[in-house]
Parts: C-alpha cells; sequence; structure tokens
C-alpha cells in the first residue's frame, strides 16, 4: 500500500516522540493504542535501550510498555513476535503487557501513563468526542491540532509527510 515507507513513517513517528527512559525519576510508561503486532512498541523499546534503559526491573512491578488492541488474534502475533526477537521477557526492560481492550473506552486510571500512541489504527476511531472521526471524516491538520489543544495539551504540533497524505501530531499534557 504504502511501498515500503510505512515503515519510514513509523520510524520518524517514534524518533520525533524521543523517549527517555525516565521522567522524574520514575520509569516511563508508555500504552501503545491499536498496536497488535507491535510494530510501534518495537521502536520504543529498542528507543528506551538506547537511551539507556537498564537491564533488570525495578522493584515496583511497573510494566514500561502497554500494548492494547481490540484485536486479541493481533495481541497474539505481538506476541509471538516479541518472544521471537527477545524483547519483553520475564526478567527484561522494557517490560511488555498485552492487553485487549476498545480504543473508545480504554480501562486504564487516569494519568497511569507517560506517553500515549496511536499509529495506523486511528482511522479505526470513530468517535469524535474520544479522539477523531475515522479517516475519511478526519478534519484538516489545523483543525485536528485544535482539537488537541482544546482536550487541554500543550505545545501542539504536527508534521506532514508526503504532502499530508500521513501527519504526526504531538502535543504534552503538562
Amino acid at each position: 500500500m504504502s511501498g515500503g515507507m510505512h515503515r519510514l513513517w513509523k520510524d520518524e513517528f517514534v524518533n520525533m516522540l524521543g523517549p527517555l527512559p525516565h521522567r522524574n525519576g520514575e520509569p516511563l510508561r508508555i500504552l501503545d493504542v491499536a498496536g497488535g503486532t507491535g510494530d510501534i512498541a518495537f521502536r520504543m523499546a529498542d528507543r528506551l535501550k538506547r537511551a539507556g534503559l537498564p537491564d533488570s526491573p525495578t522493584d515496583d512491578d511497573r510494566t514500561d510498555i502497554v500494548v492494547c488492541d481490540i484485536n486479541g488474534s493481533m495481541l497474539r502475533v505481538g506476541e509471538e513476535r516479541a518472544t521471537a526477537r527477545g524483547i519483553g521477557l520475564p526478567g527484561t526492560r522494557p517490560s511488555f503487557a498485552w492487553v485487549e481492550g476498545d480504543a473508545e473506552q480504554l480501562k486504564f486510571e487516569d494519568n497511569s501513563f507517560d506517553v500515549y500512541t496511536i499509529a495506523f489504527g486511528i482511522r479505526n476511531v470513530t468517535h469524535v468526542d474520544y479522539l477523531v472521526e475515522s479517516i475519511r471524516q478526519f478534519p484538516p491538520q489545523d483543525t485536528f491540532k485544535t482539537m488537541i489543544e482544546t482536550a487541554g495539551f500543550q505545545k501542539v504540533s504536527y508534521t506532514n509527510f508526503m504532502d499530508g497524505i500521513v501527519a504526526v501530531h504531538s502535543g504534552f499534557k503538562l
């Protein structure tokens, strides 16, 4: 579909996030929504390792990366891929959890994650009140940027790739 460009977009997406292994002395918690097969989560894990995340888990039993997807079969593929790559194995960092859940009705406590990502799965989120309309009805980039700001995020920006065919939006909850 993208002639392999989607891999470059994913790499750039993660590079733009620039995750660091800790924030305020605590390990980062990352939620990758609609991330079933782990593509973004694996890139985040690699980035965390390069940024100096220690190999051994802390005593707090926190999960570093939670991959959430509505499709249990996709999550199983992601888990199998992680095992094959030696990522997220028991006793290693970053630690992983694979959780079946709906992007529009997440069952996590408020403020329990430092980073929230959703890549191509955003096209399947249909309620504007929750996040955005489906990709067929997706608002213009500036309108979506304003929606993110209205939701309380600061330093909101976006970068277009391929003349706007793909865009990465970012904002910070400060």
